[in-house]
């Protein structure tokens, strides 16, 4: 069963906040059944 993350950005995210937590969940996705769904989402549709 994949699981589903979340990582939400904001204005002034540092990224660091977004790339490692990224990172630590595609890497356990090679380690685990059925892996990591990440997605990077924003609290407002403002780009």
């Amino acid at each position: 069963m994949v699981r589903k993350v979340l990582i939400v950005g904001f204005p002034g995210i540092q990224a660091l906040d977004v790339v490692g937590p990224f990172e630590v969940f595609a890497g356990a996705s090679l380690l685990t059944r059925g892996g990591y769904d990440v997605t990077l989402v924003s609290p407002t549709a403002n780009r």
